[in-house]
């Protein structure tokens, strides 16, 4: 299931990259991927589960890369949400927050860091969004890669949902509170 475009406007939402293969799309209708060098969608090589993943590339001349969400709409308490996903790839460190436009990433406000280990598994990530009181309602993921020359990262099975009273159950594995 996929936004269309314009807003997000229904939680919960997910995406798995998977229906976006045979449309050769970069990134799922909607989305911003940061420029002519920014992430798209991988179907050869890693993904979760089958299918597509969002695949990161960052170099020494590129140090880092986004992707961004549409505008969630204003009747959306974000302070209420969680996000899951997994994510595998090179050392570096993903940033998560929220702008007020779509594409540009110059208002930034963190939520979460979350470091990325140099793996070849998929690690299953939460961030809670219940200290988030600002204003911004796009939702970008940032990737910068570590010391190395160069870095990958993979993105899957996102999804945004109403967080739980308890961080449990079999997607919520490496829990990151912001």
């Amino acid at each position: 299931i996929a936004t269309s475009c314009g807003t997000l406007d229904a939680i919960p939402y997910y995406e798995n990259f998977d229906t976006w293969m045979s449309l050769s799309a970069l990134v799922p209708m909607c989305w911003n991927n940061g420029g002519s060098f920014g992430p798209y969608l991988a179907t050869t090589y890693d993904y979760y589960d089958a299918g597509a993943s969002l695949y990161f590339s960052c170099s020494n001349s590129l140090p880092s890369a986004y992707v961004m969400l549409p505008e969630m709409i204003d009747s959306i308490d974000i302070s209420q949400l969680e996000l899951n996903f997994a994510v595998r790839g090179s050392s570096g460190t993903l940033k998560i927050g929220f702008c007020e436009n779509l594409g540009d990433t110059s208002d930034f406000e963190l939520v979460a860091t979350l470091p990325v280990s140099s793996s070849s598994s998929w690690s299953d990530r939460l961030v809670s969004l219940a200290n988030y009181n600002g204003s911004g309602r796009c939702l970008p993921f940032i990737f910068a890669k570590g010391s190395g020359a160069n870095a990958t990262f993979y993105l899957d099975e996102l999804s945004i949902e109403p967080r739980t009273a308890c961080l449990g159950g079999p997607r919520r594995i490496d829990p990151v509170e912001a």
